[in-house]
């Protein structure tokens, strides 16, 4: 039994070395030791403290560490600067909302004293006491059902449960002694097999709650993404006031249970979701593909009945919500859950929103919802009826080409179709085919072969009119000469 306790010990140590923090208890022996959050008189504001204790064996300087609540990661400082923040083995260290208001409340309070900007609320929350890198080292969710709420005692830690009792400050609990990190029980089950004298015995994590960061996301670098998670109990039950952690797999990270974020390269990513409560953690992934930005804008008509066409020629299905159109004042914004198929076209009827395209000259832009240009659409020309602006790529040259909404962009039917810039037919087309991709030359070349037919037949039709113009007008001059030759010779006779 005695080898089997030492087999213990040597697989335990290095097993709950690696529980992940904020799981199970304090990994590094410090801890939240007291709360004052409802005062029994007068107004709470500024007159909140916590009470922090080091159970480990070393110095800890409190500089390092953060509170959070609320949503907000707040800073611990010194009193005053310069003062020391470093708490010794066994010793405490209170945070106060206000220091100033706090020595008034404790006047003969005489122990290191901190200073940060957290509103405790009175109706509960989650606290949680962190690293500069926002690891969590310890939380606590406490609810007014816990006692303390007015009634002139502070919650105050008791083993592995929290009591209500006088405040005591920067000095032992009413009711227990403080206990350190060696004397703390994590929360494990223990499966213990007594086969032996060298039993195993296996160390397995109790989850208490779970996380959720949702399904996996294509987005498209530079446009900004939203990310929504949650927290369970193990019976599915929502979490109530639970920390969340996003970490988005590209170095950033931050706090919120529903945040946005935006990828500024291409590239696969995993992003990760820590919730924690009461002293418990879990975490959620998703993965994340980034992909370069190949949606522009198709095609566009002015006028009365204005639309702009934007086309999507990747193969992913894109999440466009809160994408804007803009033209001068004008903002056309598409709606929550708007997506644009694979290798397909979305057609924006402007008039929804009462927006017409200036005739003549103008130009179209589309944005990402953080405002990030995507996109600009320059035109230039008076369109015949039936037609619009259109393009092939979002570097290929604009043409006035058939209207088709929704559908792959047609030539002209008529052999006056130039660029928007005023190049010929074949300035423009050169244009393209420099432009263009290996797979859109082809397109781009059948489209040039029927514009030029159909100018060849346009102008052969013209070519075989002019000798009939020309003997009509000959003819016709004739006459006239005969005529005014006759008038003259009558007169003389």
């Amino acid at each position: 039994m005695k080898f089997g306790f030492v087999i213990f010990l040597f697989l335990a140590v290095p097993l709950l070395a690696c529980m992940p923090q904020g799981v199970v208890f304090a990994e590094s022996g410090i801890f939240i030791n007291e709360i004052m959050y409802d005062l029994e008189t007068g107004s709470d504001d500024g007159r909140e403290w916590i009470e922090i204790y080091n159970g480990s064996g070393v110095e800890i300087d409190l500089n390092n560490f953060r509170i959070f609540e609320a949503d907000v990661s707040h800073k611990i400082i010194p009193k005053e600067k310069g003062e020391s923040l470093i708490i010794s083995s066994g010793g405490f260290a209170v945070v106060a909302d206000n220091p100033a208001k706090f020595l008034i409340d404790w006047p003969d309070f005489g122990g290191i004293l901190g200073d940060s900007s957290f509103s405790l609320s009175n109706k509960g929350e989650t606290l949680i006491l962190e690293t500069a890198e926002l690891i969590d080292v310890d939380s606590f969710a406490y609810a007014p059902e816990l006692g303390a709420n007015g009634d002139g005692n502070s919650l105050q830690k008791n083993g592995l449960n929290w009591e209500a009792s006088s405040p005591t400050p920067g000095d032992d609990n009413s009711s227990v002694e403080p206990i350190s990190l060696l004397e703390e029980e994590p929360v494990l089950q223990v499966q213990e097999e007594m086969v032996s004298d060298s039993a195993f015995v296996a160390l397995v994590p109790e989850f208490q709650i779970k996380s959720y960061a949702g399904s996996n996301k294509t987005v498209v670098a530079g446009a900004s993404v939203e990310f929504r998670g949650n927290g369970y109990n193990v019976d599915g039950t929502l979490l109530q006031n639970p920390r969340y952690l996003w970490n988005f797999g590209d170095g950033e990270v931050k706090d919120g249970q529903n945040i946005f974020h935006t990828y500024r390269y291409p590239g696969e990513y995993v992003a990760a979701l820590d919730v924690s409560s009461g002293g418990y953690s879990n975490l959620d992934t998703l993965f994340v593909k980034a992909l370069p930005n190949e949606i522009f804008i198709s095609e566009i008509k002015t006028g009365a009945d204005s639309f702009v066409e934007i086309r999507n020629p990747s193969k992913e299905e894109i999440n466009i919500s809160g994408w804007q159109i803009k033209s001068g004042v004008d903002v056309f914004c598409f709606p929550q859950n708007s997506f644009i198929r694979p290798l397909s076209f979305l057609v924006a009827p402007l008039s929804l929103k009462e927006i017409i395209l200036p005739e003549g000259k103008g130009s179209v832009n589309l944005f990402y919802s953080n405002d990030y240009a995507a996109d600009k659409f320059e035109y230039s020309g008076s369109l015949a009826g039936g037609q619009s602006f259109s393009r092939l790529s979002k570097d290929s040259a604009v043409l006035m080409t058939k209207e088709t909404p929704g559908a792959e962009n047609k030539p002209a039917s008529s052999f006056a179709s130039v660029g928007a810039d005023g190049d010929n037919l074949q300035v423009v087309f050169q244009k393209q085919k420099e432009a263009a991709a290996p797979e859109e030359k082809e397109e781009i070349a059948e489209n040039e072969r029927e514009i030029i037919s159909e100018n060849n037949t346009a102008a052969a039709a013209i070519a075989s009119k002019k000798p009939f113009f020309l003997y009509f007008s000959l003819a016709g001059g004739i006459s006239i000469l005969a005529a005014l030759g006759f008038i003259v010779i009558r007169r003389q006779g």
